[in-house]
């Protein structure tokens, strides 16, 4: 894994630790991040996890709950 630390080489080349430029860089940490941010949506879809979160019993009683409060002062 590359380290973030930057050197100044040349007139205005950052480089890292395996000559990439700053700009291979940050285009691999947005990819990176981008594929983090996907992979978590599609853990997020999974049915099965769907149904797990929506049937914990704390998360029933919150929703109910709040309908009630919901429900009793018309928000």
């Amino acid at each position: 894994m590359t380290t973030l630390h930057f050197y100044l080489k040349g007139q205005a080349n950052f480089q890292g630790s395996y000559g990439r430029s700053m700009f291979e860089t940050g285009y691999l940490l947005a990819v990176h991040c981008i594929w983090i941010f996907l992979k978590s949506i599609q853990k997020l879809l999974n049915f099965k996890n769907i149904l797990k979160y929506i049937l914990d019993e704390k998360i029933v009683k919150v929703l109910l709950i709040s309908l009630t409060f919901f429900h009793n002062y018309n928000i």
